[in-house]
Parts: structure tokens; C-alpha cells; sequence
């Protein structure tokens, strides 16, 4: 039986250590308590510069670059962790780059019931991100450019729902674009 549970120990060890996702765990006010390999290259530490060291600071801005407090954030996943069971929030590797991770949270409990740590699996989706910031811009300059065409003009979508009224047919139908965006079958 111990020989067994040797052997089941490092298969898990070996799953753990050669997964191309980061893997952490963490206590429940937020201090590290294991990165595997792949996470601490991701994020650039060695395990002596980062097991026991708080989330936020590290691996985790106070605040993102839209304006969320993590900090905060952090705190409330040790309190609530089912609330958090998948989040995307902003991160940070040691030389101050910024990337974008999609985390599944699971809570690992004692034998009381008591959430001690957080089992966090995550994925680097900065280029996903960086992609829909770019659409979006894109589809924001394109409507800024329909609005101000001379000719009445407007966009309905796949679902055949109007995504674009301009003023000029505004002026035509008397319809204001407050009564049709978002709207199908017109």
C-alpha cells in the first residue's frame, strides 16, 4: 500500500510539475504557499523569493489597469471562494509586465469543513485580450464613422438586430437610434 501511494504521489507530482498552466496554492489571506515549475518561470521567481509572500504585491497589482481594487478582490476570495470559482483579472510577472489570466479557483478544506487554501489553476489570455480590445476599437471608430455618413444609413447584425442608426436616417424616419439599437426585425 505505501509503495502504491509512492508511486500515486509522483504521478501527481509529475502532472503538476509538466502542466503548461500555472498552478498555485494559496492560503486564505493570500500569502503563496506553492507555484509549480511552469508558474514560476511565468511569473519570473524562484520559490525562495515567493513561497509565503502575499498575492498582491507579487504576482497581483493593488489596483489593475482598469481601475479594480484586487487587493480587495483577493481578500474577498479567501472569505468567499465559491464566489470565485472562475475569474479573469489582471496579473504581474517580477519584471512588472502585466498579463491577463483566467483562474479557476477551487477551496481545499480541513477535516473540520474549514477553507485553509485555494487551489488556483490558471491560463495566460493576454493575446485573447489584447485581440477584443483591439475589435472593440475597431468596432467603435467604424459606428463613429457610419454616424457621420451623409446618406441615412444602418447595420443590422447576423441576428438580424439593428447595431447602427446614423443621424441622417434619424432626420429621415423621425426614429431616434435610442428606439432601434439592439432591436430585430425591423
Amino acid at each position: 500500500a505505501e509503495k502504491a501511494l509512492k508511486k500515486q504521489e509522483k504521478n501527481y507530482r509529475e502532472l503538476v510539475e509538466g502542466a503548461n498552466s500555472i498552478i498555485m496554492r494559496r492560503d486564505i489571506s493570500g500569502k503563496i504557499t506553492f507555484l509549480n515549475k511552469f508558474a514560476l518561470n511565468f511569473f519570473g521567481y524562484s520559490e525562495d523569493e515567493i513561497i509565503g509572500r502575499g498575492v498582491v504585491g507579487t504576482i497581483v497589482p493593488s489596483i489593475d489597469s482598469e481601475g479594480r481594487d484586487l487587493g480587495k478582490m483577493i481578500e474577498d476570495i479567501g472569505r468567499q471562494p465559491e464566489n470565485y470559482a472562475i475569474n479573469i483579472n489582471e496579473n504581474m510577472r517580477s519584471n512588472g509586465d502585466r498579463a491577463w489570466i483566467a483562474w479557476a479557483n477551487r477551496p481545499i478544506m480541513n477535516e473540520k469543513g474549514d477553507v485553509v487554501e485555494i487551489l488556483c489553476i490558471g491560463n495566460d489570455i493576454t493575446d485573447r485580450k489584447i485581440a477584443e480590445e483591439n475589435l472593440k476599437a475597431e468596432h467603435e471608430q467604424l459606428l463613429g464613422i457610419i454616424e457621420f455618413l451623409p446618406d441615412a444609413t444602418f447595420v443590422i447584425d447576423r441576428d438580424k438586430k439593428v447595431i447602427a442608426w446614423n443621424k441622417a436616417i434619424e432626420e429621415m424616419t423621425g426614429i431616434g437610434k435610442q428606439h432601434l439599437i439592439g432591436k430585430g426585425d425591423y
